[in-house]
């Protein structure tokens, strides 16, 4: 896989505080190493070393961007997948204009609870000159996190014509992870504690990817020994954790998020409503619950626009 690979370092960094305009910038000492890859297919992420920080963690990637129509000189990338523009959570603009470090850039990134904006300098390296110019490690990285279209699936079939808006997408992933615990349990009360889930290849790049790999920017401690690959001859990923305290560190996030989701009720509309799995029964209602999974389903993989969330009394509310 030949890639285009920019150089570079970020230099400055700011935080937004709800203020219009550029937010007042720190140096950062010393500048952080950066790289930004464009790989086949038009899809770029970009990647750098974490102040401080060494081994597991030590690197930060942004989600998986496409191009946008160029501008003024600039090149213009973002990861909104879904024509929404709420959804757009990373933004990369490189411009013509001379900095230390090459020509100067800057990256948005909306993490969890804010949103933080890096200003730096890269210069593109001679795709023949990557071997002799970046170091294996990095080589090595850039390969095995690149998006999922680079390495020859239907990505942009499936997770970039999901049409939910990004705090859409993470409650029903949440939903998701609950309703398999559900279901397991109901199945077998003696069963194991649930250390593996199956979700769908959008939702997994959407949602648990993110933060798997940068638990820190959700507010979660960093993961050991989590693992995820694709399941062969599927469209689904499947994620395991080692031992019950990884797998609580995930359980107690999304409990986060539907609690969240539950104080806004009614006054947020960007939070859908929580489902009633029980339908008026003691215990949950599978079929309820398999026809629900299955409605996030087709719309992380963009064959329906909505989702159909059970309420009450066998009625079902249309959230998109």
């Amino acid at each position: 896989m030949q890639l285009v690979i920019h150089c570079g370092a970020l230099h400055l960094q700011g935080r937004y505080e709800g203020q219009e305009g550029m937010p007042p910038m720190q140096e950062l000492d010393p500048p952080c190493r950066c790289y930004l890859v464009e790989y086949p297919g038009g899809r770029i992420k970009l990647f750098f070393s974490v102040p401080g920080a060494t081994g597991h963690g030590s690197v930060f990637q942004s989600s998986e961007m496409k191009e946008d129509k160029p501008a003024n000189g600039e090149r213009y990338f973002n990861d909104d997948f879904s024509n929404d523009p709420g959804s757009c959570s990373s933004t990369v603009t490189l411009t013509p204009q001379s900095h230390p470090s090459g020509n100067a850039f800057m990256y948005r990134q909306r993490f969890n609870d804010w949103i933080g904006v890096f200003v730096g300098g890269l210069l593109p390296i001679d795709p023949d000159r990557n071997s002799q110019l970046i170091p294996d490690g990095w080589m090595q990285h850039f390969q095995q996190n690149a998006p999922t279209e680079a390495n020859g699936s239907t990505r942009q079939e499936a997770g970039s014509a999901c049409k939910l808006g990004h705090i859409a997408q993470v409650c029903f992933a949440a939903d998701l992870f609950f309703m398999q615990a559900t279901l397991r349990l109901e199945s077998d009360p003696n069963a194991d504690w649930l250390l593996n889930y199956v979700f769908p290849l959008a939702c997994f790049e959407q949602v648990f990817n993110p933060i798997l790999q940068h638990p820190e920017a959700f507010g979660i401690s960093s993961f050991s020994d989590v693992t995820w690959s694709k399941v062969p001859n599927s469209e689904y990923v499947k994620i395991t954790f080692p031992n019950e305290n990884e797998q609580d560190r995930l359980h107690s996030f999304f409990s986060q998020v539907n609690a969240q989701r539950k104080s806004v009720q009614g006054m947020d509309n960007s939070y859908p409503p929580m489902p009633d799995i029980y339908q008026g029964e003691p215990k949950p209602h599978t079929k309820t619950i398999l026809d629900y999974m299955k409605s996030i389903e087709d719309a992380f993989n963009g064959l329906a626009d909505d989702v159909r969330i059970p309420v009450v009394n066998g009625r079902f509310v249309s959230f998109s």
